[in-house]
């Protein structure tokens, strides 16, 4: 009942998935960005988390499972209730791919309508604007932060040049952060010959009826729980500075003390960066008093 994606192992009869979290390229690995991104925490996912495992604990509980078996339901609870949406996810991410690097798809052949319905979208929504895909699916080695990532789709839309993510499901701060990332490695590409100094990060959300653009300043313009809280919207810069951020903790939590040397190299400036970003915060929360 409980199929786990991806490689994992047992304990104490639970299915515990393993997520890689390196690259290897000439026999060297670099961190996956997603694994620094999940560092990040995501208040929202760990309610809807929180909230799957008291209701499976409930129903467990009213099937009259012992202790233990309600203990073991429960913690399963939020991968079943994901399963069927992160396998939708996973297939429809596959189709878009092949659309992004110019594959043609029969699309009336894609048997699960929901999937067909979002393909559809994304296909509509690149015929209706003036496209150029300058990379797509591209997986971008940093050897200047040891660090690799694959983003989805470098390219002009009407005439701007957007690193763009393209999601099926929720739209979290994380994304964008992983995108300010992309953007710093593709200065390592010297034949890439675009002026970067204008790319716009943006964030495309297939629904069940339309595509949304998602940009930082709509985006974060959302602001918190206060409708009267003043909003910020970051920049690049400040953005890649919260990435690097949660590499350091990243690789505080995986290094070994032996190469604690190459840590503090490589983080040389990370004090001062993260101290003038935050000392910059300080004096505008002072200016509003």
């Amino acid at each position: 009942m409980y199929a786990v994606l991806g490689e994992g192992v047992a304990m104490n009869n639970l299915a515990i998935k393993v997520t890689p979290t390196t690259y290897e390229k000439d026999e060297k690995e670099y961190t996956r960005v997603t694994s620094v991104a999940k560092l990040m925490p995501n208040f929202g996912l760990d309610y809807w988390k929180q909230k799957q495992v008291a209701l499976g604990a409930i129903a467990a509980k009213q099937n009259d499972k012992t202790d233990n078996e309600a203990f073991s339901f429960a913690l399963k609870a939020p991968d079943a209730a994901s399963r069927v949406a992160r396998e939708n996810g996973t297939l429809i991410h596959e189709l878009l791919r092949k659309l992004n690097v110019g594959h043609k798809l029969n699309i009336d052949a894609i048997d699960d309508e929901s999937v067909r319905n979002k393909v559809e979208l994304w296909s509509a929504f690149r015929r209706e604007h003036n496209t150029d895909t300058i990379l797509a699916e591209r997986t971008l080695f940093s050897d200047k932060y040891n660090i690799a990532g694959t983003l989805d789709l470098f390219w002009r839309c009407d005439g701007v040049v957007e690193l763009a993510d393209v999601k099926t499901g929720g739209v979290y701060e994380t994304a964008f952060i992983q995108l300010a990332a992309y953007l710093e490695f593709l200065k390592e590409l010297p034949e890439l010959k675009v002026d970067l100094s204008s790319v716009e990060l943006v964030v495309y959300q297939i629904t069940d009826d339309k595509v949304v653009r998602h940009t930082p300043s709509t985006f974060f313009k959302k602001g918190g729980r206060n409708a009267r809280q003043q909003c910020h919207i970051p920049t690049q810069k400040e953005l890649f500075t919260i990435f690097r951020s949660l590499l350091l903790a990243w690789r505080f939590q995986v290094l070994k003390v032996g190469k604690w040397t190459q840590l503090v190299e490589d983080f040389s400036d990370m004090s001062n960066d993260v101290d003038k970003l935050l000392t910059e915060m300080e004096l505008q929360n002072e200016s509003r008093i």
